[in-house]
């Protein structure tokens, strides 16, 4: 929610969802929110990063891996590698031809 002014506002949050009831268990959703507010509007980013059981009095807590972020870092630095290894070569390459 934008505050009054005219400034815009960054937020981090971790919020948790409404519990859900399945048999014995409680089971609650939790999300880390980013968001920019500003006045008349805003933007708002939400990805699940846990979830919380409840079953009696012990409590759990199952963590999401962000498998998402881990394979686009994983094709950035392979990508990175390549153009590293193209160049290296290119420049062996452009040596070895001026030298014959």
């Amino acid at each position: 929610m934008a505050r009054e002014g005219g400034f815009p506002r960054w937020r981090n949050e971790t919020l948790r969802g409404e519990p859900i009831t399945t048999g014995s268990q409680v089971v609650t959703p939790i999300a880390r929110v980013t968001a920019l507010d500003w006045p008349g509007g805003g933007l708002a980013w939400a990805r699940p990063v846990a979830v919380e059981a409840r079953d009696g009095t012990r409590v759990k807590r199952i963590p999401i891996r962000n498998l998402t972020r881990w394979v686009l870092v994983a094709l950035a630095l392979a990508t990175g590698a390549s153009l590293l290894a193209f160049q290296v070569s290119e420049r062996f390459n452009t040596r070895k031809e001026r030298m014959q």
